[in-house]
């Protein structure tokens, strides 16, 4: 699930990069924040390639959160242990290319994992 999401994180910052260079590729934090950091003499192209990289970032994380968190027959405390796990990996691999960001997505599930476990126990 990991290399996966850095594969789609890494093809989204290709394309939706203002540069016609090889190596003008998004950083992670762009692509997370949904901003490109780089000026252009248009811009509308760049406001629409701003615009097309929230949205396919906002489509990854959606999916790997949709992931890590399972289907119905998942509990939230499986999801928890899932969010947990990703969260592991994303310290290991923090300082590659996707790392941190996989972290955010995994605390995003271990914090949405909790608060329906609170939700269950209040009930």
């Amino acid at each position: 699930m990991f290399y996966r999401y850095v594969s789609d994180l890494k093809t989204t910052c290709s394309a939706c990069t203002l540069s016609h260079v090889r190596a003008g590729s998004l950083s992670e934090e762009e692509a997370i924040i949904g901003t490109i950091a780089q000026k252009s003499s248009q811009p509308r192209k760049r406001k629409d390639m701003m615009s097309k990289l929230r949205e396919q970032t906002d489509i990854l994380v959606r999916g790997i959160r949709e992931e890590l968190a399972g289907d119905e027959e998942m509990t939230a405390y499986q999801a928890l242990e899932s969010g947990w796990l990703a969260w592991k990996l994303s310290l290991s691999e923090r300082k590659s290319f996707g790392g941190e960001s996989f972290g955010w997505v995994a605390l995003g599930t271990i914090f949405e994992s909790i608060k329906e476990i609170e939700r269950k126990l209040d009930e």
